[in-house]
C-alpha cells in the first residue's frame, strides 16, 4: 500500500512582480510577484526533502509508475490555438 499524491497547479502570470525561468538570452520567463516566487522556492525545498520517502511503484517492472517525479514548466495555455508549445520542463 502507497500513499499517493499528486499535485497539479496552474500559477497566473503578474502584472507585476520579478520575471523568472528566463532563456539564457535573456528573452521568455514569467512575471510573478515576490511572495509567490518564495511560496514556490519553499515549496521545491519542501518536496525535494520529501522525495526521500518515495518509491517508485512497480520498480524495474514493465508497468513501472512515475511515483517519484516531480516537475514545473512555463505552459502556454493562454495561447487561444495552443500554437506555442510548452516550456521544457525541470525537475525538482
Amino acid at each position: 500500500m502507497y500513499l499517493r499524491i499528486n499535485i497539479d497547479l496552474a500559477v497566473p502570470e503578474s502584472a507585476t512582480g520579478t520575471v523568472i525561468l528566463k532563456n539564457t538570452d535573456g528573452s521568455g520567463g514569467i512575471k510573478l510577484p515576490s511572495n509567490v516566487i518564495t511560496a514556490l522556492n519553499n515549496l521545491k525545498t519542501t518536496i525535494q526533502d520529501y522525495k526521500q520517502y518515495a518509491k517508485k511503484i512497480n520498480a524495474g517492472q514493465p508497468n513501472e509508475e512515475a511515483s517519484v517525479t516531480a516537475e514545473y514548466y512555463l505552459c502556454h495555455h493562454d495561447d487561444p490555438l495552443h500554437l506555442t508549445p510548452d516550456e521544457p520542463r525541470i525537475e525538482i
